[in-house]
């Protein structure tokens, strides 16, 4: 999980001075907070839209998770906490290498067909086999098995597929090395103007209020 933290040196005076104009701090907090979640999702859509899958086939939406996934985690009279829960975001925000936690190696898709799919999902999906063929210095390959596909049923009988064999589906490799991105968050100084914005309404807002109740 990762947790965004706005908090440069005039924006804490700044949301200071807010809370203490207010009886309640807190709600000042979490409209800052609501803004910011709003300005995140708004950046990660707008990064899923304008995303392809290099390899063609269909699409994870791995940024509409991302979008998903960014939430107000706690509020309390002082501060606002957001975070971001979709995994792997924070490799892409600050790099990093990725090894295998619960196999031998990192498969890496190398076909459409593969993209979004685990080996053995793949192999339950497509009724193609797969083939390990390694190709030294910690690198590997899975490819197709060779064999024939068996095609749909006519006149009770199963017609014979396409022949398959030897296509790299995918790499194998012990760890890969993500370089972060640059564009994985929205500038900074537009989110603590979202922030700030959002908080001088809801103060005026409570202003409001309060002069109407008198």
């Amino acid at each position: 999980m990762l947790t965004v933290h706005i908090d440069s040196g005039a924006m804490k005076v700044a949301m200071n001075d807010l809370a203490r104009l207010s009886e309640r701090p807190r709600s000042i907090l979490q409209a800052a907070a609501r803004s910011v979640v709003r300005s995140l999702q708004d950046h990660f859509r707008d990064r899923d839209q304008k995303s392809s899958n290099r390899l063609g086939g269909h699409r994870t939406h791995w940024w509409a998770s991302v979008a998903r996934s960014t939430q107000i985690a706690s509020i309390d009279d002082t501060q606002a906490v957001v975070s971001i829960s979709e995994p792997g975001f924070g490799l892409k925000v600050g790099g990093g290498t990725i090894r295998p936690k619960l196999a031998k190696w990192l498969a890496i898709p190398a076909t459409a067909e593969a993209h979004g799919r685990r080996p053995k999902t793949y192999t339950m999906t497509t009724g193609i086999g797969l083939r390990f063929v390694p190709a030294g210095s910690g690198k590997a390959m899975l490819v197709q098995a060779e064999g024939t596909l068996i095609g749909p049923k006519r006149k009770g009988k199963h017609t014979k597929g396409r022949e398959v064999g030897g296509l790299v589906v995918y790499w194998l490799r012990k760890s890969v090395t993500q370089s972060k991105d640059p564009n994985a968050l929205p500038d900074r100084d537009k989110l603590e103007h979202s922030a700030l914005d959002a908080a001088e309404a809801q103060l005026r807002s409570i202003a409001q209020r309060n002069q109407s109740a008198r």
